[in-house]
């Protein structure tokens, strides 16, 4: 409904399942993935709507989350917690470096994700 009338709305899905997608054709032959023109404004498609590569999502199999498919904006990322920075004169003393590591706790979630974002899980053929 109304997810696919957004502009921020797209198919997400990684390189294996891309090459997959781009297989497919509708009932009158024509392929329904369209490769973007060059340039930045230059975007792939499939059945009308962007296509993102993600390499983390799961390849096409029985059980996988393989495809996304929704309104990308609704995708909020919070910061689990402040920022640790920590810093180590002795880790590389040998080299006369002083040695610093940050780390950064992340999370997400859909609102309205019942009805935001979609995906295609792999059956049995």
């Amino acid at each position: 409904g109304a997810v696919r009338r957004l502009p921020s709305a797209a198919f997400m899905a990684n390189a294996q399942s891309i090459a997959d997608m781009r297989k497919l054709k509708d009932n009158a032959g024509n392929y329904l993935y369209t490769i973007g023109q060059t340039g930045p404004a230059g975007q792939d498609t499939f059945a009308g709507f962007r296509v993102v590569e993600n390499p983390h999502v799961a390849d096409v199999a029985t059980g996988a989350q393989s495809v996304y498919f929704g309104d990308w904006s609704a995708v909020k990322v919070r910061m689990a917690g402040g920022l640790d920075v920590a810093s180590s004169q002795d880790y590389a003393f040998n080299q006369n470096l002083t040695t610093w590591r940050f780390v950064m706790r992340l999370d997400s979630n859909v609102a309205n994700g019942a009805s935001n974002l979609k995906y295609f899980k792999g059956g049995a053929s």
